[in-house]
């Protein structure tokens, strides 16, 4: 016993000591920082009882069955990887008394899954022995430029001092010289294999989007890399000929010696997954560059204090760009609304066609996802179909809040109208699917309802949706992909693939990434409740799956492993906040295109017109010009979307009433067609007799209570 107690003292002096010898604002090479990173010890008790926790609190993983078997779409038998969470949890060494090596362990869990909403994190904020490793970041010497010619270049990782003293005179002579090899291979390689090694999504191109930025330069407390992965050594080889050999270091930057905006943008990594990508700019003061307003020949423009969604007309080309980075507005969210209210109106004042760029969009709140996606497609369904998985812990979540918050398809009422002891059929007589020989037991499909005043609404010019192009990285995650692929899933909008792997296959390159609300643990048990919060973690977790607008309510499939697949694809391979110039050229080539072709495998995009409304025969249907197998419009009219108070069922073909309430929205009229002067008409006569009632949505509403769902 008293060796015992000697030795645990030795330990701890030693990794007092250790770590010591790493001062703030230095870095060292690998194994010098793993001497300190590996000396932060655990218990075997201690790791026994994190992994027991996560057993328990995982059975509310709504993906946790579809796992073992998922779905492949039709392109791949492989997309979609299986995954066994309660054999994996089991196979955890927890006799280690490294605790950089168990939570490596536990992150390759996280990453095998594909899911980001499913996240163990650290709260450094509870001052744990684990709170160190938010000390932390890893960094190549370089940062990766892709050319719109598909050549890689390698930047110097512009840091600050003495972190700059680390980048070798090779990278700063050859940065204008197109990569050739890296280990011999072709040079993106490396990026998709850190992609695949350690970035949580399913989609190739949303990884490799993500490995980009994260590749070069990341957080220790975040993304703990494996040491034998940081040893990596990368020999470059320029096309001059030139080589040389390229390794990771380790910074040192102490989370308290932060500035508050820096510290901020950290602090909010541990409860993102990967919502939040990490620049070094988000650390770096001296790196964080302002934001212009307003751009060469663009006359009119707005940004929002925390430079999250911002907007501008050039006038000479005649385009409306609208940019969103986020939809989780920081505090000033009334800010952010008057943004959106400020760009909508200045997109109304002319006809313009409008394209939405989506920059490493990290999520946020769905209803800000379902109000942005009614502002510019006034007839779109945006109410989520949802089920969650049956465990003790759901029905408790259930009982306390979340009964009374989803609806019930058939009437929109809530599933309980109070906390109650036993919950309804709805509960207690759960839907069954069969994935492979896995039972998933989930409730009876619910809504989550968004009905609310509209942020603004167009009134003079709304457009078609072949005049809107949506630019989608294919990182677009949570909330930013139920905006993404509720416009695809509907035909609102031309939706184009920026970014990705340059060389990677089209028919693979999704719209967004998880389209799932999520339960972050702490916000439905409290501080004081949550296990993990003791020993300095937390958990959040994909709680409810969404389905597609089947009226029938009978999709066995959810959103997450259904592949929703761009229209168009373009060689832009970066985001400048000051210069749209390529995407406004794009822009206009799939505008001019669009104008006697089509994407023909998106029968559901159509070219709208009022001329079809005598030759559609379904009650309060109207629709357009279908795509044909050749790629060019047909003449054939088609239904897509209904009257105001009535939903278009792709699959019956028909107008189905509205269950959940929805108020005519003053000032609004149908899209204006000027091949029909009469639609002409009509809308001048609308527009001149009605206002519109312009109402901030509280911050409240953003939010099911305890279901925060976003990720930021």
């Amino acid at each position: 016993m008293r060796m015992n107690i000697i030795l645990c003292l030795f330990i701890l002096i030693s990794s007092s000591q250790t770590c010591d010898e790493f001062k703030n604002y230095s870095y060292k090479s690998i194994n010098e920082s793993f001497n300190c990173l590996n000396s932060v010890s655990t218990t075997i008790s201690e790791n026994k009882i994190l992994v027991d926790l996560l057993h328990t609190y995982f059975e509310a993983y709504v993906y946790k069955d579809i796992l073992k078997a998922p779905p492949q779409p039709s392109f791949s038998r492989t997309y979609y990887k299986s995954v066994d969470i309660d054999t994996e949890l089991k196979n955890i060494n927890i006799n280690t008394s490294c605790l950089y090596d168990f939570l490596v362990d536990i992150q390759k869990i996280i990453i095998s899954t594909g899911d980001s909403h499913l996240n163990f994190f650290i709260r450094p904020e509870q001052g744990k022995p684990n709170a160190l490793f938010f000390d932390f970041y890893y960094s190549l010497p370089f940062k990766v430029s892709i050319s719109n010619t598909k050549q890689m270049y390698l930047l110097p990782q512009s840091l600050t001092d003495p972190f700059n003293e680390s980048i070798p005179i090779s990278i700063v002579r050859n940065q204008d010289i197109v990569v050739k090899y890296i280990n011999g291979k072709d040079p993106f390689y490396v990026i998709r294999r850190f992609a695949d090694l350690f970035v949580p999504l399913k989609c190739p191109h949303a990884r490799f989007t993500n490995a980009q930025k994260s590749f070069t330069f990341g957080s220790i407390g975040r993304t703990p890399l494996p040491k034998s992965y940081l040893n990596t050594k990368f020999e470059i080889e320029w096309e001059n000929g030139e080589k040389d050999v390229i390794s990771y270091f380790i910074l040192r930057i102490n989370r308290s010696s932060m500035s508050k905006r820096a510290r901020k943008k950290v602090d909010g990594l541990y409860t993102s997954g990967i919502g939040n990508i990490l620049l070094p700019e988000d650390v770096f003061d001296s790196l964080s560059r302002g934001y212009n307003k307003l751009k060469k020949n663009e006359d009119l423009g707005y940004v929002s204090n925390d430079k999250m969604v911002s907007c501008s007309v050039n006038t000479t080309k005649k385009i409306n760009t609208f940019v969103l980075t986020s939809f989780a507005p920081d505090d000033d969210w009334q800010n952010y609304q008057l943004v959106i209210k400020q760009c909508i109106n200045l997109f109304d004042e002319n006809s313009y066609p409008i394209q939405i760029i989506l920059p490493l969009n990290g999520g946020g709140y769905v209803t800000y996802a379902q109000n942005i996606e009614k502002i510019f497609a006034p007839h779109d369904d945006v109410n989520l179909i949802v089920s969650a998985r049956i465990s003790n812990f759901t029905e408790k979540v259930m009982k306390q809040v979340e009964a009374k918050s989803i609806k019930n398809p058939p009437n929109c009422q809530p599933r309980e109208k109070t906390n109650v002891d036993v919950l309804g059929d709805w509960y207690m007589n759960p839907r069954i699917i069969n994935y492979g020989n896995n039972e998933h037991k989930i409730i009876q499909p619910s809504l989550i309802d968004e009905n609310g005043e509209i942020i603004e609404r167009f009134i003079n010019n709304q457009r078609k949706p072949t005049d809107i192009v949506v630019y989608t990285d294919s990182f677009c995650f949570s909330g930013c992909s139920i905006f993404t692929k509720g416009l695809k899933e509907r035909g609102s909008a031309i939706i184009t693939g920026f970014g990705g792997d340059p060389n990677g296959n089209i028919d693979e390159f999704e719209v967004g990434q998880s389209p799932t609300t999520v339960l972050f643990l702490n916000e439905y048990l409290g501080k004081s409740s949550d296990p993990f919060i003791g020993y300095g973690y937390g958990l959040s977790l994909s709680f409810f799956e969404t389905f597609r607008f089947n009226y029938n309510y009978n999709e066995t499939i959810p959103r997450e492993f259904l592949p929703d697949i761009v229209d168009e694809r373009v060689d832009i391979f970066s985001f400048s906040s000051n210069d749209y110039s390529a995407f406004i050229e794009s822009t206009l080539t799939i505008i001019e295109k669009y104008k006697t072709r089509c994407n023909p495998k998106n029968k559901r995009l159509v070219k709208k017109t009022t001329n079809c409304d005598s030759k559609i025969k379904i009650p309060h249907a109207h629709g357009g010009y279908e795509c044909d197998d050749n790629g060019f419009w047909s003449t054939k009219c088609v239904p897509t979307y209904c009257d105001y108070g009535y939903l278009f069922d792709f699959d019956t073909k028909r107008c189905i009433l509205q269950s959940c309430p929805i108020v005519q929205p003053d000032g609004f009229h149908d899209i204006i067609d000027p091949e029909d002067p009469s639609s002409q008409e009509t809308s001048t006569s609308e527009t001149t007799s009605s206002g519109i009632n312009n109402v901030f949505i509280h911050k409240t509403h953003f939010m099911i209570i305890v279901l925060i769902i976003f990720v930021l």
